[in-house]
């Protein structure tokens, strides 16, 4: 019988049908996959999770370049619970390889994924997430594609330096040339190289939320500066985001101390 011929192929797909051999049946479909419409995806489903965990049955349809989250409605479920459990990562190496052709409805999914993970797992899966985002912005106002710049920036910052931070992000750069988020850390980055601004770079970093880098900034401009309170009045607000109360007590009196100097005279 030649497999290659619909023909038989079709008898073929008959014959293991009527004799029950649903495994034999499945492969034969999953080697051929002529019948790719919602309906018989579904009842190639029902068929398989009589042998197979949808884990694996996902899996399987991964691997015959089959999309899951577009055509089974329990692969949402699965993800679903991944996430529930805490499993971030592997929700999100699940959903990779169909980053480009996801429903609509995994983008809150994915968008929450990220959120979770850490920055070494965004930046090794940068390119992905890239994809994302240039999808997900094609389908949203302005505002909206910022907001996802920004929050994708800060996972970044947590785990790398700002040299390599641009460095990643030149790619987003060329699809949102108009970026403030990234118009700002290219400005960082340009200010490493100019100790006289510190205080600017700080106020940066602390925009990012990156109250550590903001508090080496403020510092080195409070030393540079010793009589001039703004540095010590930042660093006083820092440590109160990072919620060491004793040091932005001693810093908030130190602020006071010079205030009162500048007053005097």
């Amino acid at each position: 019988m030649n497999r290659k011929n619909t023909e038989h192929t079709q008898m073929l797909e008959k014959i293991l049908k009527n004799e029950e051999r649903y495994a034999e049946w499945l492969l034969l479909w999953m080697d051929d996959k002529r019948n790719l419409t919602s309906d018989f995806v579904k009842s190639q489903t029902e068929l398989a999770l009589n042998y197979l965990p949808l884990e694996n049955w996902i899996q399987v349809l991964s691997y015959v370049k089959t999309n899951p989250y577009k055509w089974v409605p329990e692969a949402r479920t699965f993800i679903e619970g991944l996430m529930k459990d805490g499993q971030y990562e592997k929700a999100a190496v699940n959903l990779f390889p169909f980053i480009e052709d996801l429903p609509e409805e995994f983008h809150l999914l994915l968008s929450e994924i990220w959120k979770q993970v850490d920055a070494e797992f965004v930046s090794s899966h940068l390119e992905e997430f890239l994809l994302f985002h240039q999808q997900v912005a094609q389908e949203h106002d302005p505002r909206q594609s910022e907001q996802r710049i920004l929050q994708l920036t800060a996972k970044l910052m947590e785990g790398h330096d700002l040299k390599a931070v641009c460095e990643k992000l030149k790619p987003i750069q060329k699809s949102f040339p108009h970026s403030i988020t990234i118009r700002k850390i290219n400005e960082m980055a340009a200010l490493l190289e100019n100790p006289d601004r510190m205080m600017e770079l700080g106020q940066f970093y602390a925009d990012f939320n990156q109250y550590d880098q903001a508090i080496e900034c403020f510092f080195w401009e409070m030393e540079l500066n010793p009589a001039d309170p703004a540095p010590v009045r930042q660093l006083c607000k820092m440590y109160q985001h990072k919620g060491m109360v004793n040091e932005a007590s001693a810093y908030q009196q130190i602020y006071t101390q010079l205030r009162s100097e500048q007053e005097t005279g």
